[in-house]
């Protein structure tokens, strides 16, 4: 079921049950065959971005998360360097409001094209997110979870297009279904055959800043409910120590709220 958000109403018709043309479905299975027959991580993603290139979807991720830790370990990606460099230094990987919902709401969903954001992307970055798309060309994207239970890793797929919102509606209404099962036939495959070590050019590793021993007990002790002062005492530290291991792990973990800091820690398996 396709979620969009409340915020605007689109222009023009969405249908986007998973219903298939003959063309549709002996692409589909041409695509099926490719992807089981692929040996390794890397081939999966290379079918993956063939099909995407050879149906007009536009750029595509593959991007893997690791289901113990419940953090992003990395994405392979076809979009503009550009783009990639962005998404990584602006620290837009720790907090992609996209990420989360492999767990909580693992549905297919959109941004952009004029169809409005969902409510829990509002309680994200999605802003700052659609305004770096549409820097880089990209007028929409198209994102679907695969959650894969009792594995390792889980996986999402999410394609990036230059379409204007009319022609990228347009293109959602014929090519969806095709997109969500095809997404879910590669998301699964991805995830089987990841084992943590991807080499290419098309692979962005995610890397968890360094906490020091320091900010990390720190932070273990503001866990606990206690304040600044209790935590100096604790320690044998004078609170204004306190507060430059906090500054200090705040600015690592691009966090702009102590609040924001110790939810990113916790999500990375840093406390």
């Amino acid at each position: 079921m396709l979620v969009a958000g409340p915020s605007s109403e689109p222009l023009y018709e969405k249908r986007t049950k998973a219903r298939l043309s003959n063309t549709q479905f002996e692409r589909l299975r041409a695509f099926s065959r490719s992807v089981l027959a692929a040996p390794s991580y890397a081939d999966v993603f290379k079918v993956l971005a063939e099909f995407s290139r050879d149906i007009g979807a536009g750029a595509v991720n593959c991007a893997v998360f690791d289901n113990e830790r419940a953090q992003l370990v990395g994405v392979s990606s076809t979009m503009k360097p550009a783009a990639v460099s962005r998404y990584f230094e602006q620290d837009m990987a720790s907090d992609d409001p996209l990420i989360p919902r492999i767990r909580t709401d693992p549905r297919p969903a959109l941004l952009g094209w004029e169809l409005g954001v969902t409510p829990l992307w509002q309680q994200g970055n999605s802003a700052r997110m659609l305004d770096a798309m549409h820097k880089d060309g990209y007028y929409g994207l198209a994102y679907f979870p695969v959650l894969v239970a009792g594995q390792p890793f889980s996986t999402s797929i999410t394609i990036r297009n230059e379409l204007e919102p009319e022609l990228g509606q347009a293109f959602l209404n014929s090519e969806f279904g095709l997109l969500q099962l095809a997404a879910d036939v590669v998301g699964h495959r991805a995830a089987a055959l990841f084992h943590g070590r991807v080499t290419g050019e098309h692979w962005h590793a995610f890397r968890s800043p360094i906490l020091s021993p320091r900010e990390r007990e720190i932070m273990g002790w503001l866990a606990t409910g206690l304040r600044t002062e209790q935590i100096a005492h604790q320690l044998g530290l004078k609170p204004v120590t306190i507060h430059m291991h906090l500054r200090s792990a705040r600015r690592k973990l691009g966090a702009r709220t102590r609040e924001q800091m110790m939810a990113r820690a916790a999500l990375r398996g840093l406390l």
